[in-house]
């Protein structure tokens, strides 16, 4: 009856909300008003400077449990845009020998009993991001390559989007999904990265998500020591980041250690390439 009637469940779920804003009216002043006096402590410098004690106390607040979710890590997180109170977790596995459905939950800091959406993944999610001006608007990048789309305001559970067949999605897992500004002909979009080297351009239109591939990411590695023998194949990407003035200029992270700068105008080839060196 619950699942059958969206009225009834409309209503249980605001008295849920409300029954849970006065049990958890302490935490949420705490939230909003507590101050650690331990966080004012600074060491005043001759030159100026304040060099403030960073050393206060951690408060912890809310546990957010989905009960679909015990059994699963957490692997990404991301905050509404506009509903500040509003975030999305995606639940798969780093034990990639073990993969299993994964899980979208959507919680809300006015109930954190409950999540306020509940999506579940035909594999595990790795990656999401609300959209910045669409906040209704959320990407998901699951293990297995695929890419979703969900619109909150929908009251089907299904994705709106999806990347249905094995020539669109990639075939690795997506690691990072990013939203940007709508194309020339005002279609939402988003860009994807993956392990089998390639960034990826998903374009929202009115019955379909189109792809097309804004750059594949080479890899060339020497072999026996020599520069004649040389081995190109495709770098895994592992994250990426668009400029945020510049709309075409982007980096990608590859698991190789490396940065490069790209651009949305040239597929072929890097822009500059940077060396990353870890210390101990």
């Amino acid at each position: 009856m619950y699942n059958k009637n969206p009225e009834l469940r409309k209503m249980m779920l605001i008295m849920d909300r409300m029954v849970n804003q006065n049990i958890f009216d302490e935490i949420t002043q705490d939230f909003k008003y507590w101050e650690d006096a331990a966080d004012e402590l600074g060491d005043k410098k001759g030159n100026g400077m304040v060099t403030y004690n960073l050393a206060g106390s951690l408060l912890p607040l809310w546990k957010f449990v989905c009960e679909k979710d015990k059994k699963k890590a957490v692997t990404c997180l991301d905050w509404n845009p506009l509903k500040t109170d509003l975030f999305a977790v995606g639940y798969g596995s780093y034990d990639f020998s073990k993969q299993c459905p994964g899980i979208v939950g959507v919680f809300t800091l006015k109930n954190p009993s409950n999540p306020e959406f509940t999506y579940v993944t035909d594999a595990g999610v790795m990656c999401l991001h609300f959209h910045p001006q669409h906040p209704s608007y959320l990407a998901v990048g699951l293990y297995d390559g695929s890419v979703l789309v969900y619109n909150l305001q929908n009251k089907n559970d299904a994705p709106i989007y999806r990347s249905a067949t094995r020539e669109s999605k990639h075939t690795d897992p997506v690691w990072q999904v990013v939203w940007q500004k709508d194309d020339l002909d005002d279609n939402l979009n988003f860009f994807s990265i993956s392990s089998d080297g390639r960034v990826t351009q998903w374009i929202l239109l009115k019955n379909e998500l189109v792809h097309s591939d804004a750059i594949s990411l080479p890899y060339e590695s020497e072999m026996d020591g020599t520069a004649n023998d040389k081995l190109f194949r495709l770098a895994g990407g592992c994250c990426l980041d668009f400029h945020k003035t510049v709309d075409h200029l982007f980096l990608v992270g590859t698991e190789e250690g490396q940065i490069h700068k790209c651009s949305k105008d040239y597929n072929n080839q890097y822009l500059l390439s940077f060396e990353v060196i870890v210390c101990y």
